[in-house]
């Protein structure tokens, strides 16, 4: 058992060393990727490998090669007739380049791979290369591609582009239909129209999309459009298929690095394996996570393009309003600053990440969501109110609502909790317990009848009322006292249970 024991946690070691290894290429200024010396630690780099191309150094790649990451500020040569695959990010750092133009007669075509995204802030020459990036292309340096070279895109592609001998027509791809396209010159961006599929290309090419985008060359198409929600609230995905007979399975990317997942059913997510993928309580957290479907049809297995759950939101820095002007009902409500509200606010959500929130009296903040309070604190004063439409949605972090009222040391008011899990002693820590106390209707009095006041020195239970009286510090003339219930607000259909007593004649004492 120990050695069993000894094995596995070796195992586990070894396997994290090998995820986590970055490799720096060391070798000439102008030499190999493919020479095992060349590199820090020794040895090519595998799929595994996060590789970095310093400044000043030209490397060759002159055999399929596979790296996880790379990054380059020197210069990348991939040659002709030769394949690099990247599972995750490339990424051409400023003054860094990336070359597919090697001219060796051999009519041979250079193949990029990209499974996560393609970001160039140097020099991109693709040339007549292929290039199938599963994620976004993003270059706001020049990209360069010959009027035989192919460029496919499974995410969003913005920036700069020079297509030598060509418009961009048929040469550069957006097959997701959701995608956001903006290339400078318009003269190619109006040539390159989000969710054009690669048909027309060769054999080779299509399958090459079929397999790194969409996972399987199925003779058919799916896509899933794009949902704008509310924090708070919940989401539907619905994937659309010309497929005979599908069945599904749902995956999210949540762009934590983890790639595309398997979803399955649970508190958050439903209908997993159905064409409607429903999400509950999302959170701005969730903001442009991607969702895609597997759809099987036939015996065959194919991806569907994503959709991005999205959220409009309406930022306050401490200043001003992100979108110019006060949120509006469809819009998410971010709160980053301090910040006063002496008017109706209405938004579809609020997240406060910083600052100190008041709202006035007599005013109020209506929410289609939930209101979440990461940081920083959000009070609602005396006379304020909060307003939440949709009964489902659910709330996280504390509040404050203050209640003013004026009282005497032995008058008592009637008080009930807006927020969770909160001590009726803390309505006024300054009155003895024994002063706190709640109806029970089933009980005998003292006069013979049922009902009688019993402590209600506990954690207030929703929808129930309790009477404090006055701090014991309080004399016989009323003083003003404001009550701070701190908590989670309560939200949603409250079904509290109901009690009487067996009484049956109006003379009893109920």
């Amino acid at each position: 058992m120990k050695n069993k024991l000894f094995y596995t946690i070796l195992l586990v070691l070894v396997q994290t060393t090998l995820l986590a290894t970055t490799k720096t290429y060391v070798g000439p200024t102008n030499g190999s990727w493919n020479t095992a010396a060349n590199w820090s630690p020794s040895g090519v780099p595998t799929a595994t490998d996060d590789t970095i191309i310093l400044s000043g150094k030209i490397v060759i790649i002159s055999a399929t090669s596979y790296a996880y990451s790379i990054s380059i500020s020197g210069t990348l040569k991939l040659n002709d007739g030769i394949r690099l695959d990247v599972t995750d990010d490339l990424m051409v750092n400023t003054g860094g380049s990336f070359d597919m133009s090697d001219e060796n007669g051999s009519g041979a075509i250079a193949t990029l791979v990209v499974y996560g995204n393609y970001m160039n802030d140097g020099s991109s020459i693709f040339w007549k290369g292929t290039v199938v990036i599963a994620g976004n292309l993003l270059s706001p340096s020049t990209s360069n591609i010959q009027n035989n070279g192919n460029v496919v895109v499974g995410g969003n592609i913005i920036g700069s582009f020079d297509t030598t001998g060509g418009n961009g027509y048929n040469q550069i791809y957006a097959v997701n239909p959701n995608a956001t396209v903006t290339i400078t010159p318009t003269t190619i961006d109006n040539n390159v129209i989000p969710g054009t599929q690669v048909i027309s290309e060769s054999a080779i090419l299509i399958a090459l999309v079929n397999s790194v985008i969409f996972g399987g060359s199925c003779p058919f198409i799916s896509s899933t459009a794009n949902v704008t929600a509310c924090a708070g609230s919940n989401a539907t995905f619905t994937i659309t298929t010309n497929a005979s007979s599908p069945t599904y399975q749902w995956q999210v990317n949540s762009n934590d690095g983890s790639g595309w997942v398997f979803l399955s059913n649970n508190s958050q997510y439903s209908g997993v394996t159905t064409a409607n993928l429903t999400i509950s309580n999302i959170t701005i957290a969730m903001s442009n996570y991607k969702y895609r479907t597997q759809v099987t049809a036939s015996s065959c297995s194919k991806y569907g393009s994503y959709g991005v759950l999205t959220f409009t939101t309406n930022t306050w820095d401490g200043s001003a309003w992100s979108a110019g002007s006060a949120p509006t009902t469809s819009q998410s409500i971010v709160i980053n600053g301090n910040y006063t509200e002496t008017s109706n606010l209405a938004g579809c959500s609020l997240t406060v990440t910083s600052g100190n929130v008041i709202i006035k009296s007599p005013y109020a903040l209506t929410l289609a969501g939930a209101v979440n309070v990461t940081s920083g604190s959000l009070t609602l004063e005396s006379g304020a109110s909060l307003v939440q439409t949709n009964d489902t949605s659910v709330n996280t972090g504390n509040i404050t609502m203050q209640r003013l009222t004026t009282v005497r040391k032995t008058d008592y008011v009637y008080w009930s909790s807006p927020v969770a899990n909160f001590s009726s002693s803390a309505i006024s820590p300054g009155t003895s317990p024994y002063y706190i106390w709640k109806w029970n209707p089933t009980i005998t009095n003292g006069n013979g009848g049922q009902g009688n006041w019993v402590s209600g020195n506990e954690v207030m239970s929703i929808a129930r009322g309790y009477i404090v009286r006055g701090p014991d510090s309080y004399s016989s003339t009323a003083a003003a006292y404001v009550a701070n219930f701190v908590g989670v607000p309560n939200n949603g259909v409250i079904q509290p249970s109901i009690s009487r007593g067996t009484a049956t004649t109006s003379n009893e004492d109920n």
